[in-house]
């Protein structure tokens, strides 16, 4: 772990008056996860967010018949939440996405040093293995947790601690240790000079994506 730098945007949690991305980039292009549950956490029955000038995202509470997007002086884009779990599924599950999908990928996927997804042209390997061990696990046929994110509660755990040494939150599983996971292009990209070699920090119970880091490539 010492190796990584603990990611700042997973040390600290939005406050209640933190209405943009803390990234400072807008909603669609941040990796603020932990600001994206949060908006999520809170909208109980908000469908839609205003998103105004500056990035502020504020839920749309006026009556259908005169919506606030017509009056409000900043506003810039209208956004579904299911637009914005999207954002947050693609960008903090991608990586378990990967593990999950039934079609196999050409990478080596190394989770702690142990292997868990071989390229197309070598012994196969079911991938929904991986996910057995998980707190939330992968099934064969479908992944449960991706499948039921907008049932699922973010930020619902009870552990309101500060962190300990090394630790960072999770949106799902609240204070964690993360594992390191690399990953490693077919040998046959590496030689075409394209190969790839990437490190992350994964959450150890669901496998959402912390960091991400390119350590080689040609």
């Amino acid at each position: 772990m010492a190796a990584h730098t603990l990611p700042k945007l997973f040390l600290e949690l939005p406050g209640d008056e933190c209405k943009t991305p803390r990234d400072g980039l807008r909603p669609c292009k941040t990796e603020d996860m932990l600001f994206l549950a949060t908006l999520l956490q809170r909208a109980g029955d908000t469908r839609y967010f205003l998103e105004v000038r500056g990035g502020a995202l504020i839920p749309e509470t006026v009556a259908a018949d005169n919506p606030l997007s017509r009056v409000h002086p900043r506003f810039k884009a209208r956004i579904s939440r299911a637009t914005i779990r999207g954002w947050f599924r693609h960008r903090y599950f991608g990586i378990r996405q990967a593990f999950a999908d039934a079609i196999p990928l050409p990478f080596v996927i190394e989770p702690e040093g142990r292997e868990l997804r071989k390229p197309r042209n070598w012994e196969p390997v079911h991938p929904w293995m991986a996910g057995k061990g998980l707190k939330w696990p992968f099934e064969k046929a479908r992944d449960p947790l991706l499948t039921n994110l907008h049932k699922t509660p973010l930020l619902s755990w009870q552990d309101h601690r500060p962190l300990r040494k090394w630790e960072v939150y999770c949106p799902l599983n609240g204070p964690v240790i993360p594992i390191r996971h690399e990953w490693n292009s077919p040998p046959w990209a590496w030689q075409h000079l394209c190969g790839r070699h990437w490190r992350a920090l994964l959450c150890p119970h669901c496998l959402g994506q912390f960091h991400i880091q390119l350590i080689a490539m040609n």
